[in-house]
């Protein structure tokens, strides 16, 4: 959770709206859902996901929700290192930088 919630604050300021899932069951991992906003960025969450998957390191992100302008990341293998990763591949992005 700590992990994903460091990766939201990060991307304040980018044209996108972050919100952390907890499964009220106890049992299941949180979902960090990454809301784009396709205008203000002038892409699809469809495209930024290709972008993310064929930049350098390549990034995986959930898919499922791509029609609806959502990533959602999952937190299985995030740590420290993964995580920073993740949050400048998720910059270079959101702000194309």
């Amino acid at each position: 959770k700590q992990l994903l919630e460091q990766v939201a604050g990060r991307l304040s300021g980018c044209p996108v709206q972050c919100r952390l899932l907890i499964n009220p069951d106890g049992q299941s991992l949180p979902l960090l859902e990454i809301g784009l906003d396709e205008t203000a960025l002038g892409r699809s969450a469809l495209e930024v996901c290709r972008s993310l998957r064929r930049g350098k390191p390549s990034v995986q992100v959930g898919h499922a929700f791509l029609a609806e302008g959502k990533l959602m990341i999952h937190p299985l293998h995030l740590n420290e290192h993964r995580a920073a990763v993740l949050t400048r591949r998720l910059l270079e992005e959101l702000t194309g930088t």
